[in-house]
């Protein structure tokens, strides 16, 4: 990248937090999320011609996975991870704590 592109990208920067009112690191966040696949993967189907370096795999559908989420601050703290598995349902007393009333 030329310094040219950089300090544009630094000054779009600037005037999205002035923007939006952001004055210090206590208020900048990066959120990422992952997906896990579990058990041992006894089969596996790659679609493709053979010799290719990039292939398309299809694995078994009935595999249970789940998403990690993480979340950290530009000020050096960070949160546990939240983990969040497929459910079959909703159950009434999940919404015990639940402060946003979300649903």
């Amino acid at each position: 990248m030329s310094p040219e592109i950089l300090e544009h990208w630094w000054k779009l920067l600037a005037d999205w937090f002035t923007k939006f009112g952001i004055k210090t690191a206590q208020q900048v966040f990066g959120a990422d999320e992952v997906g896990f696949i579990f058990g041992h993967q006894n089969k596996l189907h790659v679609v493709g011609p053979k010799g290719i370096q990039n292939q398309y795999q299809q694995t078994d559908p009935s595999r249970e996975s789940c998403t990690l989420l993480t979340l950290t601050c530009t000020d050096g703290r960070a949160w546990p991870p939240l983990v969040i598995f497929k459910a079959t349902e909703v159950l009434p007393y999940w919404g015990l704590k639940n402060p946003l009333n979300s649903s």
